[in-house]
């Protein structure tokens, strides 16, 4: 991600990139992103209780995972109206539809997700609006309670 974020801050010097959550690697994304001479575009927010709050603020969600479940925290951001720059990890391929609530790149090209990024950041209010709408529309489909629904009727389907 800082690679692809490091490309497109070359076309776009003001674009800033917030993360959140702490883990092991921080000190490592400090290091790099200094060594990328991308580190005052970044905000290492570390943890915070109010995610939402970061969520509303944003543009959108990048996610350049290698590996992936069913990532929530693309699900969550597309519940606030986020579009999401990710990689085809997992899930993700399940939650974005590529050029209609984000884009998506294949895992490891740092090109291409960079390009997204670019993507992204070119839009017009009226694309963003759009985006955005559907992204509220798709995570519809991972609401909790339909989710439970759903296992429901496979958990009585199966003592049939």
């Amino acid at each position: 991600m800082l690679d692809a974020f490091k490309i497109a801050l070359e076309k776009y010097p003001n674009l800033t990139l917030t993360i959140l959550g702490e883990g092991d690697l921080a000190e490592d994304i400090e290091a790099i992103a200094k060594k990328l001479g991308i580190y005052d575009n970044l905000n290492l927010a570390g943890y915070v209780a109010d995610v939402g709050n970061y969520i509303n603020k944003s543009d959108c969600m990048i996610l350049s995972s290698d590996y992936e479940g069913l990532p929530l925290s693309v699900a969550e951001c597309m519940a606030y109206g986020l579009p999401v720059v990710a990689t085809k990890a997992g899930g993700v391929v399940e939650l974005v539809a590529d050029s209609e609530n984000g884009y998506l790149s294949n895992i490891g090209e740092i090109q291409s997700l960079a390009d997204n990024i670019i993507k992204m950041a070119e839009l017009d209010s009226e694309q963003v609006a759009k985006m955005s709408a559907k992204s509220k529309e798709l995570s519809l489909k991972f609401d909790i309670k339909k989710c439970a629904e759903e296992y429901e009727k496979i958990f009585l389907n199966c003592q049939k």
